[in-house]
């Protein structure tokens, strides 16, 4: 809820409502109606991206994330959403969230020399961090590239941030794995069967990874990187649309 405006009291109306100062200069102005304060439903959402700097977005994927995250932030922006934007890695960055399209110029700004590097990256800090800077609940889109590894990791941190914030876990599809595990041919040496079997199991379990996010409230987008910015807009306009937030 957030503040409209100032009204005169009404039969019905909530003592907490009254704001007593006004009503206070009411009544020194002969006027011995109290007065309340009007407040309405917010319309406006706010969305934070995170973006991975760090050794699992390797720099076709971090552009392709970086391009996306822009073109989201503006159609966010035009919808009269506050954006904003960090990144963890080999970059730590925070954008604090605004509103209007001036917004979008400081994101650039912020932005337009980020680039990844060959360096670790935890997702749980970045989540934390976010935790203890956003103020309000908000559309957080994590981008990076969840393995089976990380559920352990993010065990604990991932019930808070769905508790106070609609999570977004994006991902991107990993397809070398994909051409292993679905080999075009079928002559295949012991080796190359072994190959396969062990691309398989590695994707199911990532496929594993992703549903149990789902079933516990997380909304997780598995996509390619030429395809992320439809993705990504496609699911916000979903979010949008549903009233999640």
């Amino acid at each position: 809820m957030e503040f409209e405006s100032l009204r005169d009291y009404q039969e019905g109306d909530s003592i907490r409502l009254i704001d007593w100062r006004a009503t206070s200069r009411n009544y020194r102005l002969g006027r011995l109606k109290p007065i309340v304060r009007n407040y309405q439903e917010e319309q406006d959402q706010q969305i934070l991206f995170i973006i991975d700097s760090g050794y699992r977005l390797p720099d076709h994927h971090f552009d392709s994330a970086l391009e996306a995250m822009l073109l989201l932030s503006y159609l966010a922006l035009k919808h009269g959403d506050a954006v904003a934007a960090a990144s963890f890695g080999a970059h730590d960055l925070w954008i604090p969230p605004r509103k209007g399209m001036s917004a979008y110029t400081s994101l650039m700004n912020g932005l337009y020399d980020l680039h990844s590097a060959p360096v670790p990256s935890s997702p749980f800090l970045a989540l934390e961090n976010a935790l203890g800077r956003l103020h309000r609940r908000s559309f957080i889109v994590l981008i990076s590239n969840f393995r089976e590894e990380d559920d352990k990791s993010l065990a604990w941190i991932l019930p808070r941030i769905n508790k106070r914030h609609l999570l977004l876990l994006v991902s991107f599809r990993e397809s070398e794995a994909e051409a292993l595990a679905f080999p075009a041919d079928t002559d295949r040496t012991d080796e190359e069967v072994l190959e396969t079997a062990a691309a398989f199991a590695y994707l199911a379990n990532r496929r594993s990874l992703y549903q149990k996010w789902e079933h516990s409230g997380m909304l997780v987008l598995e996509t390619s990187p030429q395809y992320i910015s439809t993705a990504l807009i496609n699911k916000y306009l979903s979010v949008k649309k549903s009233g999640r937030l």
